[in-house]
């Protein structure tokens, strides 16, 4: 007993070798980032935002939600409006699910700023004792890519005259 219905299997396109679906994944998200990074640049560098991202640490390892990061963001960053990290997990190159606080932003009230107005973001499993409003939870059992987003960026940035420097892995 049951349904005799079935699907039909048609070939609608030229093979590939994309899979439309893989167990605990859907490439949607790989299309869409390789589709949007290819054909639709800004039509103003710097117009609205800008973004930086990696996928390793400052020795060049990949991140990985087993280990615990800084990211030390200088003072003054060239911003006319704010600053936001926002990580994604790497396998989906989406936000994690489930997670409760995937961004942290300089409009944060209580984000901790230095003496010198630099900021230390934390990454990881567990937070920093003391640094708990400065950290971003990390699953351990998947990579992770951060985006440092600049809103309203400014020109010291397209002068390079500001940098951002690397994610260190604390040991």
């Amino acid at each position: 007993p049951g349904s005799r219905w079935v699907l039909p299997v048609t070939k609608v396109a030229l093979g590939t070798g994309f899979k439309w679906q893989a167990p605990n994944y859907f490439y949607v998200d790989s299309r869409g980032i390789g589709f949007s990074t290819f054909f639709l640049p800004p039509a103003k560098l710097g117009g609205g935002s800008f973004y930086l991202g990696t996928t390793a640490d400052s020795k060049g390892l990949p991140l990985v939600g087993s280990s615990d990061y800084r990211l030390h963001v200088p003072a003054h960053v060239p911003v006319s409006q704010f600053w936001a990290l926002t990580v994604y997990d790497a396998q989906t190159n989406a936000l994690f699910l489930n997670l409760d606080r995937p961004t942290l932003d300089s409009l944060d009230a209580n984000l901790q700023k230095n003496a010198d107005g630099s900021v230390d973001v934390y990454m990881g499993a567990k937070a920093p004792k003391g640094h708990e409003s400065n950290w971003i939870p990390i699953p351990t059992k998947t990579g992770f890519i951060p985006w440092f987003r600049f809103y309203g960026p400014q020109k010291a940035l397209f002068e390079k005259s500001w940098t951002m420097p690397d994610i260190d892995r604390i040991e």
